[in-house]
């Protein structure tokens, strides 16, 4: 069996995963015969993953990116060639591809709810209640290595995260981070990666002083991605 991870599929690849969908779709009203519009747009724009099995399309993911963060959109492995480590090889060349790229985190919602077991067992976890509102099942998984929680109490310089708003410095932070930068760079060793609700609060502390306290929304671009996650790569001094 010769199996394969594809990047840049090829028009015929496309059509057998059609040509299976299809198949599945009139068999059991499953899969994902319904998102070809997707899955062909996917293809037209290079952001189809397909993985083959004797040069034969037998699984693929779409999927799109967004700052440091890759959306995966639909991923299937056919039905025929399902428990056979083919989903498990798809998604660890489509990681290797995105980390490539630039890419620290994945992230998406299940469809069909069902699917949540099996993203798991790739590793993927729940959101923190009250990051998404929305009552599908979103997951993510971190890609790259990144800084680890400060949890000292020497005086250093510091990423702190609040769980909710704190203007008034009446709590302590949730979550805290060194600043440990590269050699004669403002760039970080590891990256400051942790999902984040646009409300929290971050602060920038330097010892005892809060350089800037700012609900996630409005802290300083240079230092988040925008999205569902607090990410920091680079910090001025």
């Amino acid at each position: 069996m010769n199996l394969k991870v594809l990047f840049e599929p090829t028009l015929q690849h496309l059509n057998e995963i059609k040509k299976w969908l299809q198949k599945e779709d009139r068999s059991s009203n499953e899969g994902f015969f319904c998102q070809m519009d997707i899955i062909e747009n996917s293809f037209q724009k290079n952001r189809l993953i397909v993985v083959t099995k004797d040069d034969v399309a037998v699984g693929f993911l779409t999927f799109y990116y967004s700052d440091y963060i890759v959306n995966i959109e639909i991923a299937e492995v056919k039905p025929s060639e399902r428990k056979k480590g083919i989903s498990k090889l798809l998604l660890q060349g489509s990681f290797d591809r995105f980390v490539k790229d630039g890419v620290f985190v994945a992230q998406l919602f299940c469809a069909p709810a069902s699917s949540e077991k099996i993203w798991k067992r790739m590793g993927f976890i729940n959101f923190t209640n009250g990051i998404i509102r929305e009552p599908r099942i979103y997951l993510y998984k971190i890609l790259v290595e990144t800084t680890e929680l400060y949890k000292q109490e020497n005086v250093a310089e510091l990423i702190e995260l609040w769980d909710s708003e704190d203007y008034g410095n009446e709590i302590p932070p949730m979550w805290r981070w060194e600043i440990v930068r590269q050699e004669k760079s403002n760039k970080l060793v590891k990256p400051i990666i942790h999902p984040c609700s646009d409300k929290w609060s971050v602060a920038h502390r330097i010892g005892s002083e809060i350089r800037e306290k700012r609900i996630m929304k409005y802290f300083d671009e240079g230092k988040h991605d925008g999205g569902h996650f607090l990410i920091v790569t680079e910090l001025d001094k």
